[in-house]
């Protein structure tokens, strides 16, 4: 992609709190492989409806999530209907529920970092 432009859309709260910086930070960064990324900032009230999961590129925040299994399931799971990445990975998707039914601990933790 290099030479290109695309846009990210990105609105107050979609990001966290960190959203403008996290959007300025990436557009910099890319800069250093000749990918330009326009942030357009996009109203709050409508985001989620007309943007979120309809462009292809946007703002959103998963990260506070309390475990690995709330942080992977809801996003990146074949099924759920919040697939940002449009994910469609049968493996990937056994791995998320194996690491789901298992106790704390070292094995778990090595599935999750497979799985990332």
């Amino acid at each position: 992609m290099e030479g290109q432009s695309i846009p990210l859309r990105a609105a107050p709260k979609a990001g966290g709190s960190a959203e403008p910086d996290m959007a300025l930070h990436l557009a910099q960064s890319a800069k250093s492989v000749c990918l330009n990324i326009n942030v357009q900032r996009e109203p709050a009230n409508d985001y989620w409806s007309a943007i979120w999961l309809k462009k292809a590129f946007c703002m959103c925040n998963w990260i506070p999530r309390p475990t690995a299994d709330l942080r992977l399931s809801p996003v990146h799971m074949t099924i759920s209907k919040w697939n940002e990445a449009h994910n469609n990975c049968a493996e990937l998707d056994a791995m998320i529920i194996q690491a789901r039914g298992m106790v704390d601990g070292p094995q778990p933790a090595r599935v999750y970092c497979d799985i990332q």
